[in-house]
């Protein structure tokens, strides 16, 4: 995340999780796409979450289940897509396959796999 609001990936990209709209592996920085005013971001196994100044989640990478939070369970996204129903977050957190984000209510909002209880 640079100070200008734009986020940059570099490293393994399969299944989209640089945000650039590909899955090839980049040895250099390089700008995830329709991403601004990023404030915070963080990185799971295989999918990525970057939170806007507006208080809005967006993700990208693989969603076998559901970790991105888009309303899908099946289909990996090479470019950002907004975590739907979700606003005023002020925090993320993100594992191999589920996401966090803290609201500013100080609610926690969860989504992705749950079969052992973690959400």
């Amino acid at each position: 995340m640079k100070a200008d609001g734009t986020l940059w990936a570099w490293g393994y990209g399969a299944n989209g999780r640089l945000g650039y709209g590909s899955t090839s592996n980049k040895a250099v920085p390089t700008q995830a796409v329709g991403l601004t005013n990023v404030v915070a971001v963080a990185a799971g196994e295989s999918h990525s979450l970057a939170l806007r100044d507006d208080g809005t989640v967006w993700a990208f990478g693989l969603n076998n289940d559901g970790e991105l939070g888009d309303g899908t369970t099946t289909t990996t996204r090479l470019l950002p897509v907004a975590t739907l129903g979700l606003t005023d977050a002020v925090a993320l957190s993100a594992t191999s396959d589920h996401s966090l984000a803290l609201r500013s209510d100080g609610s926690v909002w969860a989504w992705g796999n749950n079969t052992t209880g973690e959400i």
